[in-house]
């Protein structure tokens, strides 16, 4: 499979290890950022176009920690489903004693704008568009738009620098929604790893400049000559939460 991180759990598998490479990753070789528009649309578009050809499934764990509450740790199941043109992403957490199982499909269509369906204590999956968007996977700090990166959809896409991140080479892209847009967040700056083209580290912003949500690939191991993704996670400091997703192998679907 070849998809990038920047997909997050679609990408899984495709990061080269964190650590500081010789060669094209090293820091000299950069080139200035000339037009930052241009350049930016350029890197959003080009994440946007990798359509992951194969299917896989991932099962994991979802666990959640908030300061002075007891951790919460779900099991999950996510579902690749690739295609030439589209491709879908299911995340399924079945129903325990304390809550309601629940599910979210995003759907992927090239050349055009997410497709989210969620379900929570039900079968029926609904459309879900607009603030709802902003709604934590299972109250986890994983909003249901950042599960689709719908960031990279928005119209403001810059450039802002290069340099270097977790020891990698890095390009560092700024993206802003549309005026009046309902997105969640007022900006979102993301760190692309340049030679893996996935997203390393974001950090999303609300109107007043502040942080509120952090995401980062942490863990990663090598199976079969490739490297997989095992964790990642995203932080939430105004609510002083943590959510981690983790893996623990992959399989056809």
């Amino acid at each position: 499979m070849r998809a990038p991180v920047a997909m997050l759990l679609a990408g899984l598998g495709l990061l080269p290890p964190l650590q500081a490479q010789s060669g094209k990753n090293e820091p000299s070789s950069f080139a200035p950022v000339l037009n930052p528009a241009a350049e930016g649309r350029a890197i959003a578009q080009r994440l946007l176009r990798a359509v992951p050809a194969e299917s896989v499934e991932f099962r994991g764990q979802l666990q959640i920690r908030r300061r002075g509450e007891p951790l919460q740790i779900l099991p999950l199941v996510s579902r690749l489903v690739g295609g030439a043109t589209n491709w879908q992403m299911t995340y399924q957490i079945p129903a325990t004693a304390a809550q309601p199982g629940e599910r979210l499909v995003v759907q992927h269509v090239l050349g055009d704008r997410n497709v989210y369906l969620h379900a929570r204590g039900s079968n029926t999956l609904a459309v879900v568009t607009g603030d709802a968007l902003a709604a934590g996977l299972a109250g986890s700090d994983f909003a249901l738009l950042d599960l689709g990166l719908e960031f990279l959809h928005w119209p403001h896409q810059h450039l802002l620098k290069r340099e270097t991140r977790k020891g990698r080479a890095c390009q560092v892209l700024e993206s802003r929604p549309a005026a009046g847009a309902a997105a969640g967040y007022a900006r979102v700056v993301s760190w692309i790893d340049a030679e893996a083209d996935g997203v390393l580290v974001a950090e999303a912003y609300d109107a007043a400049g502040k942080l509120v949500k952090e995401f980062e690939v942490d863990k990663l191991t090598k199976v079969d000559g490739r490297w997989q993704l095992k964790r990642m996670e995203m932080r939430s400091p105004p609510r002083r939460s943590l959510t981690l997703i983790e893996f623990d192998h992959e399989s056809p679907p």
